[in-house]
């Protein structure tokens, strides 16, 4: 998690596995994230520990703190990593600010299979 903006965000995030019959059961994770201002010239606020979850389908909300509706976002996650060699994929949740919104906003990517660079340490 990111903070590409000019201000501190409150980012909150759930996500909910598609697979349970209640939203209770499916809560996997609902935090609030602080994310300090980016320091300028293009440089920005990563979170020094971003939650790890088991590699299967998801719906994440995110959402800013304090911020209209359209700030939030939801995504739909399918997993990928299963045949591959490598079992990690990265699901990337930033805050970005532009002249062409109002507002900031959250933007959410799958940066796919990746291999765990501490593996073999």
């Amino acid at each position: 998690m990111t903070n590409f903006s000019s201000e501190p965000q409150l980012l909150n995030l759930e996500l909910l596995r598609t697979d349970a019959d209640t939203r209770n059961e499916a809560r996997v994770l609902d935090r609030s994230f602080e994310l300090a201002a980016s320091e300028g010239r293009g440089e920005a606020y990563s979170v020094p520990e971003s939650p790890t979850v088991e590699d299967r389908r998801y719906l994440l909300r995110a959402s800013l703190s304090g911020r209209p509706r359209r700030s939030q976002t939801h995504y739909h996650y399918y997993p990928d990593c299963r045949d591959a060699d490598i079992e990690t994929s990265v699901l990337a949740v930033d805050v970005f600010e532009d002249s062409e919104r109002p507002e900031p906003y959250v933007f959410v990517e799958n940066y796919g299979c990746q291999r765990d660079e501490t593996e073999g340490e």
